[in-house]
C-alpha cells in the first residue's frame, strides 16, 4: 500500500507543528512496517488496538492515546478517511478532521467532523493558517 501524494506532502507540513501519530486498528507489528517501509514520515508514536484488545470505535483505543501522548483529549486531532472513524474519538472528546477523498456523506450522528477536506494539502493548509 502507497500513500496518496498528497497525504506525504500534507503530513510534511503538520510535522512542523504538530506530533504526528498513527491510530489504527491495524496489528503493532504491521502498522511499523507499512510505516517504516512505504511513508517516509517521522510518527511521534504507533498506537495499535492490540494494546488494549479492542477495536476503533471502543473508547479504550482513544484512552490510551490520550495516556501515551500525556495530552487532553481535546488537545488530539483525530483525522480520517471514513466518517466512521472519528465518531469514536469524538465520543472521547478529540476533535476531529475528516479527509472526503470521494464527498462521500458523514455518518448521521450527533458527532460530526470540526473539519472536512478534500485532501491533506487542504487539512495543512487549514491547520497551518
Amino acid at each position: 500500500m502507497q500513500p496518496y501524494d498528497d497525504a506525504l506532502e500534507g503530513l510534511r507540513a503538520l510535522g512542523e507543528r504538530y506530533r504526528l501519530v498513527a491510530l489504527s486498528n491495524g496489528e503493532q507489528w504491521y502498522l511499523e512496517e507499512l510505516l517504516g517501509n512505504n511513508v517516509p514520515i517521522a510518527f511521534d508514536a504507533i498506537i495499535s488496538v492490540d494494546q488494549v484488545g479492542a477495536f476503533k470505535p471502543s473508547p479504550g483505543i482513544y484512552r490510551k492515546a490520550i495516556q501515551r501522548l500525556g495530552c487532553e483529549p481535546g488537545e488530539i486531532m483525530m483525522v480520517a478517511a471514513h466518517s466512521f472513524d472519528i465518531l469514536g474519538a469524538q465520543a472521547c472528546g478529540f476533535r476531529a478532521a475528516y479527509v472526503n477523498r470521494y464527498r462521500l456523506p458523514t455518518e448521521v450522528s450527533k458527532y460530526q467532523p470540526d473539519i472536512i477536506v478534500n485532501d491533506f494539502v487542504e487539512l495543512a493548509d487549514r491547520l497551518l493558517e
